[in-house]
């Protein structure tokens, strides 16, 4: 049975919405005084940014060069000393990204960082890095191997079955 465009456009906001409303509800959890510790470590975000981003990739594998553009910058930032989620924002900004998917897979991601960073509360390389680092791990584990073909799933799973 064939599936009309509308319903594709439907099921893709569906899905966007979800996964911004998920991470943004995760990301309160993470958020305190910056006296506490933080409640994820670096292997957590690893995995909450890797997990979002296939996931989100499942849905526009199209997206998928541009989460990688992404990625390097945000790799060259967890190299250096900028750890600042604004001046990672102002990297990315400079990408000129504009397909609103990738933006918005690319954003998910970087909330959890953000969030982790208000928590320290501070721009000690030493005690963000980790987390940064995480955040790079995450995005390139999330991404395809460069050998894959972006394929389109077309098996309906639980609770979309019709």
């Amino acid at each position: 049975i064939p599936v009309s465009k509308i319903t594709i456009k439907t099921r893709t906001k569906s899905m966007k919405l979800f996964i911004t409303i998920g991470l943004l509800t995760a990301s309160l959890f993470m958020v305190g005084c910056n006296t506490t510790t933080p409640l994820i470590t670096p292997a957590q975000l690893t995995t909450q940014v890797s997990g979002g981003i296939k996931i989100a990739l499942d849905v526009s594998p199209s997206s998928a060069p541009d989460v990688a553009l992404a990625r390097d910058v945000i790799c060259s930032a967890a190299s250096s000393t900028n750890t600042s989620p604004a001046a990672i924002v102002t990297d990315l900004a400079a990408l000129g990204i504009t397909n609103t998917t990738s933006k918005v897979i690319v954003d998910a991601g970087l909330f959890v960082y953000e969030d982790v960073y208000m928590l320290i509360g501070t721009n000690t390389t030493g005690q963000i890095q980790p987390y940064l680092a995480a955040l790079c791990d995450g995005f390139t584990a999330g991404l395809p191997p460069v050998s894959a073909t972006a394929k389109a799933s077309r098996k309906l799973l639980p609770p979309h079955l019709r």
